[in-house]
């Protein structure tokens, strides 16, 4: 996958992302939260919005303070599991056997040890296999 940054009119039904957001307010009733975008030309962090989490029943309320198409989102690849059938781009089908978190992605293996761990993009989710 190239750049996983995207915004949310980018995204399709049954996209996965995650929609960065600082903390502003914590609570025994809730918290607020500001979604957050970084303006390019001075590197600063802008809010975009504000978002109100009521606890314990979880109602969400709030406004965007910019056209919220343009939020910027994390598009966020699905964890592995030992068991998953893959399938790469040329059609093999491969069972992960181990599974982790590298740097900025997840890897993956065929072996139970972890060794030759292989990125999870390029490769499908087809099924699943109890071992």
């Amino acid at each position: 996958m190239g750049d996983r940054w995207k915004t949310l009119a980018d995204l399709g039904v049954g996209d996965r992302a995650l929609l960065p957001v600082q903390m502003l307010a914590k609570s025994a009733s809730g918290a607020t939260l500001a979604p957050i975008s970084r303006n390019t030309a001075d590197g600063s962090v802008n809010q975009t919005g504000s978002l109100q989490i009521a606890t314990p029943g979880g109602a969400v309320t709030g406004t965007w303070t910019v056209d919220p198409r343009g939020q910027p989102v994390y598009v966020a690849q699905l964890g592995l599991a030992v068991g998953d059938l893959l399938q790469g781009s040329d059609g093999m089908v491969m069972v992960c056997r181990s599974t982790g978190l590298g740097a900025d992605q997840t890897w993956w293996s065929p072996y139970p040890d972890g060794r030759a761990p292989l990125s999870q993009d390029g490769w499908t989710v087809v099924g699943h296999v109890a071992l």
